[in-house]
């Protein structure tokens, strides 16, 4: 199995260089590839800030990647539950993969992110 970085998966999405994007969809299609959640933030972020694609439009992106089943991460039900999230609120990415491990696996959320707190207490989901 190989790791990727996140341009791998930026190329793939954005096309913008013909020659990476052609690595990167072999790799995409044709490998089995781990890319860590800490990866996939830096993806959210880039495309959000940088490109400024719209959350929904990240969410569907990535939820499609990892539907591919040569394609892992550390956890598909946290990836998934965080993308949701994210697509939904307006929290950043990071504070949506804690929202899911409290979900998914009753982690105790400590933060001083008056945010974050809010929105759990809201929900239902605080400690």
């Amino acid at each position: 199995m190989k790791i990727g970085d996140a341009n791998i998966i930026l190329r793939y999405f954005l096309s913008d260089n013909a020659e990476q994007f052609l690595v990167a969809s072999d790799l995409i299609e044709d490998s089995e590839l781990f890319f860590p959640m800490e990866i996939i933030a830096e993806v959210v972020y880039v495309l959000k800030k940088v490109y400024k694609v719209n959350r929904k439009k990240i969410s569907s992106l990535l939820s499609d990647l990892f539907k591919l089943p040569n394609i892992t991460t550390t956890n598909k039900e946290i990836l998934k539950d965080s993308l949701y999230s994210f697509s939904e609120t307006s929290l950043d990415f990071v504070d949506c993969i804690l929202i899911a491990y409290k979900r998914k696996q009753n982690y105790e959320v400590v933060t001083f992110d008056k945010q974050l707190k809010s929105f759990l207490e809201k929900n239902e989901i605080s400690n």
